[in-house]
């Protein structure tokens, strides 16, 4: 009979604890836990683009010699009579030899398919080489040297002058001026997005470029040619138009504000 009291004892006990202990996690599921909000930081996102003009100053071109003939040796010796005659013109007109090289040289036969043969026939020995040219201070005023060596060259008969492109030395402190411009439009925006909402600019978070565009000029570089007049009896010269060159960047402008 004691025993029968004991585990009855036992039973109550082991139930009164497991109540006890989902009482416990039920309150603990229904409580509510509050912690302290973290302020939202506010930010604005804008762009500016620049961009900076210049006067070309700087021109680059090739020339071209091939000749054919019926030996390797008189081809060469054809083709190095003109390109000594080339670099005499620019000699003339002050090119360092620096600035000039030689980008590229061929010697070989020279074939042409015939239709009627069905195959190719030989038509010589051939020689061909290509000079590389750069010229610089190009501008004010001396767009006309340029001209000059142009008319030289072309003189040489059977030559090529082709690729003329134009650029500017500095083409760095260009994208600087650019850059410059393009974050102070950003920075404007700023400023009034900042005053028409307002809110108050506490830091610039980042400042990010973008691509730079690929340079290119506002107005196309051309010649010109002065026509020979009845008075005159030299040949009609060259003008060089460079026209201008432009550069432009893109910033990215993340800052921080609060309200006031």
């Amino acid at each position: 009979m004691i025993m029968r009291k004991n585990r009855i004892l036992i039973i109550l006990f082991v139930f009164l604890s497991v109540f006890a202990l989902a009482s416990c996690n039920s309150e603990g599921s229904t409580s509510i836990k509050t912690e302290a909000p973290t302020p939202d930081v506010n930010y604005i996102t804008v762009t500016g683009k620049g961009i900076a003009k210049g006067s070309p100053d700087v021109v680059t071109f090739r020339i071209s010699v091939d000749e054919i003939a019926p030996t390797t040796s008189e081809a060469l010796n054809r083709a190095n009579q003109k390109v000594t005659r080339i670099y005499e013109v620019l000699e003339k007109y002050s090119v360092k030899k620096s600035d000039t090289k030689t980008s590229s040289l061929a010697i070989g036969p020279r074939k042409k398919y015939d239709y009627d043969q069905r195959q190719d026939v030989l038509l010589g020995q051939g020689v061909s080489e290509t000079i590389s040219v750069r010229i610089e201070n190009i501008k004010d005023g001396n767009e006309a040297r340029l001209g000059s060596i142009i008319d030289e060259l072309s003189a040489i008969e059977a030559i090529q002058i082709n690729n003329i492109e134009f650029s500017v030395k500095d083409e760095e402190s260009l994208y600087k001026s650019a850059r410059k411009i393009a974050v102070e439009k950003a920075l404007e925006k700023i400023n009034d997005f900042a005053e028409s909402a307002g809110v108050t600019v506490t830091e610039i978070k980042t400042i990010t470029e973008g691509n730079d565009s690929t340079p290119y000029f506002t107005n196309t570089p051309r010649m010109l040619y002065k026509e020979a007049t009845a008075m005159d009896t030299s040949f009609a010269t060259t003008s060089i138009v460079s026209g201008e060159f432009e550069v432009s960047t893109t910033v990215s402008i993340v800052a921080a504000f609060e309200n006031k």
